[in-house]
């Protein structure tokens, strides 16, 4: 029995059998944020990363470990949490040791216009 959904058995190339793959793992999300973090091997563990996430009522969506390399001496780690701004969890993510040294989000507004539109409501009732 083959299920519709599964993609091994899809006759797709496989360029785009692996964007599938990946496009499963890691839907787009509006309401995340992707967070770089930084540590000496010894320091890492993933359920610390998880509580400092947890701790400014985040939840964590991904997190990726890129192996060291043989001349460096630090894990690079890049996490996806459940928040737009990701500022709270860098500072918590700080607290508990790790360095974080990138963080993206996606954008507040999702038009040019919606950006306007809540300036002038802003301002509007700054003038009262």
């Amino acid at each position: 029995m083959t299920l519709k959904h599964d993609i091994s058995t899809q006759k797709i190339s496989t360029e785009a059998a692996a964007t599938l793959r990946l496009s499963r793992l890691f839907p787009p999300l509006e309401e995340a944020s992707t967070l770089t973090v930084s540590c000496p091997p010894g320091d890492y563990s993933a359920a610390r990363l998880a509580q400092a996430v947890e701790d400014v009522d985040a939840r964590l969506l991904n997190l990726n470990m890129t192996a060291p390399d043989a001349g460096r001496e630090r894990i690079e780690v890049e996490l996806r949490v459940s928040h737009r701004n990701p500022a709270s969890v860098a500072r918590s993510l700080e607290r508990y040791g790790f360095e974080v040294t990138a963080t993206t989000s996606e954008a507040l507004y999702t038009s040019p216009e919606e950006a306007a539109d809540r300036v002038a409501e802003l301002l509007y009732y700054i003038n009262l």
